[in-house]
C-alpha cells in the first residue's frame, strides 16, 4: 500500500500510469539562414560538368578537319587544271548536242566546272563549321555531320569521276587523289563521333543544357 499525497488522491487497487517522457527540445533555428551555393561555383562544379571530352570525339573532330583539307587542295588542283576540266566538259557538251553554238559550249563548261569545284567547296565549309561545333558537345552538329558526312563522299566520288583525265594515271592526277582521300577520311570520322563514349558524353551534355 503506497503512501504519500499520490495514494489519497487515487482509490485503491487504481495502478498508476507512468509520466509521459518529455518531449526533445526543439533545435535552435540559427540566427542566418546559410548561404547557398552559387550557380556556377566550385560547389556545383561536380553537378554541371559533363566530364572530360572523350578521346574518340577529339579524334573524329580531327578526321574531319583533315578531310576539310583535303577538299581544299583538292579544290586547288582542280583550280589550277581548269583549262583541261572545261576542255573536257565541253566535250561531253558537244557529244550529247552537237548542234549547240561555241558559245554555249563554252559557258556550259564553264558552269559545269564552277559547280563542280564549288560543291566541293561548299561541303568542306559546312563540314569545318559542324566539326568544330562537334568539340563544344552539339548534339545537333554530329546528327547534321552524318547526312552531309553521307554527301560528301558522294560529291567526292562524283567529282573525281568527273575530271578524271583517261590520258593520266591515278598517281598523276593530284585532284582525283585529294578526292577519293577526303572520303575516306569521313567514314573513320563518322564512325567514332557515334560510338558508345561519344554518345554518351554527348547525351551529358545535352541534359545539363
Amino acid at each position: 500500500m503506497t503512501s504519500g499525497p499520490d495514494a489519497r488522491e487515487r482509490p485503491s487497487g487504481v495502478p498508476v500510469r507512468p509520466s509521459p517522457a518529455p518531449a526533445d527540445p526543439v533545435p535552435a533555428r540559427p540566427a542566418q539562414a546559410p548561404e547557398r551555393p552559387v550557380l556556377g561555383g566550385e560547389q556545383f562544379a561536380t553537378v554541371l560538368d559533363p566530364g572530360e571530352r572523350p578521346r574518340v570525339v577529339t579524334v573524329s573532330t580531327v578526321l574531319w578537319l583533315l578531310a576539310v583539307v583535303a577538299a581544299g587542295v583538292a579544290v586547288a588542283a582542280l583550280w589550277l587544271e581548269q583549262d583541261a576540266i572545261r576542255a573536257r566538259f565541253a566535250a561531253m557538251v558537244v557529244e550529247q548536242a552537237p548542234t549547240r553554238s561555241p558559245q554555249v559550249v563554252t559557258d556550259a563548261a564553264r558552269y559545269a566546272f564552277l559547280a563542280t569545284a564549288g560543291s566541293v567547296a561548299l561541303v568542306a565549309a559546312v563540314h569545318t563549321a559542324l566539326a568544330l561545333l562537334l568539340r563544344t558537345g552539339r548534339t545537333w552538329a554530329r546528327n547534321l555531320l552524318v547526312l552531309t558526312g553521307v554527301l560528301g563522299i558522294a560529291v567526292a566520288i562524283v567529282v573525281q569521276d568527273l575530271v578524271t583525265d583517261p590520258a593520266r594515271g591515278l598517281l598523276h592526277d593530284v585532284g582525283r587523289i585529294v578526292l577519293l582521300v577526303q572520303a575516306t577520311l569521313i567514314v573513320p570520322a563518322v564512325v567514332t563521333m557515334l560510338l558508345p563514349a561519344a554518345t554518351a558524353w554527348f547525351r551529358r551534355v545535352r541534359v545539363l543544357r
